[in-house]
């Protein structure tokens, strides 16, 4: 079994705590236009304004994206108003809650894979705190931790930081919510799942995950950036529930549509690997 009370790496403990001295020291300045932002936002309200909003009662009233809506559990385009398609009604879900305020369509899409592939760590600021206002817009239940969802140690020391990390902390430091990271761990490397369908996705995921048993008795919320198939999420809600846990919500910044899923995968990989246009600044 895993040690949970292992410490993250230096580096990423590092990279965590300049994140946080920006995060009070960085002027309000919106981080897409660049002009004067709302205090503690780094985004000003005419740029919030035009997010791809995922539901359309999240969505400003002076939105253009409130006439585009997915359903919220499978991210296929629905009729203005209707969150849920058919057959998601139907269908169970591992999740107490689910909590997810944005299509991945731009600008989100380029702030997460900012984050993500460029270390843009003031986005995860910008990321959690919007993830935070879907929490108290919402008011969907506070949780007793909020669990990232676990990146496995080799790409930890490749990349330096995990980006679900910074989303939770931000978010959980706005709602008074405890980060456990150190209550799961992946100790299987999967493969990239870009290109394989959803029960290949969940195939190779399969027993990824170990959890302490610090999370029986508790209500856990996994933290993520993006959604596609929800393959890696289930795997380790099943893990949760597994191990005691009274309750699992999902809390994701992000919804890829079907379609889209290999695609946006494809090209996060890509850039990834070439670690340049990732990291140019937003317009």
């Amino acid at each position: 079994m895993p040690n949970y009370d292992q410490k993250l790496p230096l580096s990423g403990v590092i990279r965590s705590r300049l994140s946080l001295l920006m995060g009070y020291l960085w002027p309000s300045v919106c981080c897409i236009c660049a002009h004067k932002a709302l205090a503690g936002k780094d985004l000003c309200n005419s740029c919030r304004s035009h997010f791809p909003y995922l539901e359309l009662q999240s969505a400003p009233l002076s939105a253009s994206s409130r006439f585009m809506t997915l359903c919220i559990a499978c991210g296929l385009p629905q009729s203005v108003g209707v969150s849920r398609c058919n057959n998601c009604v139907k269908q169970s879900s591992p999740y107490a809650h689910l909590v997810i305020p944005f299509r991945y369509a731009y600008p989100i899409d380029r702030l997460v894979t900012s984050l993500k592939y460029g270390g843009h760590l003031s986005y995860g600021r910008v990321l959690g705190n919007l993830l935070a206002d879907e929490i108290e817009r919402t008011g969907a239940p506070i949780p007793d931790a909020l669990l990232p969802m676990p990146m496995h140690q080799s790409r930890y020391r490749q990349r330096g930081f995990n980006q679900a990390d910074e989303l939770a902390y931000w978010s959980g430091s706005r709602l008074g919510v405890a980060v456990c990271g150190q209550w799961a761990h992946r100790h299987i490397d999967t493969p990239a799942l870009a290109g394989l369908n959803k029960a290949s996705r969940e195939l190779e995921i399969r027993g990824a995950f170990q959890v302490s048993s610090a999370v029986s008795g508790k209500h856990i919320a996994i933290v993520d950036d993006v959604l596609t198939t929800g393959a890696s999420s289930t795997e380790l809600a099943r893990e949760l529930y597994d191990t005691g846990a009274l309750s699992v919500s999902l809390w994701v910044v992000a919804r890829t549509a079907s379609a889209d899923v290999d695609q946006a995968e494809f090209i996060n990989m890509r850039l990834s690997e070439a670690g340049s246009v990732a990291s140019s600044k937003l317009p």
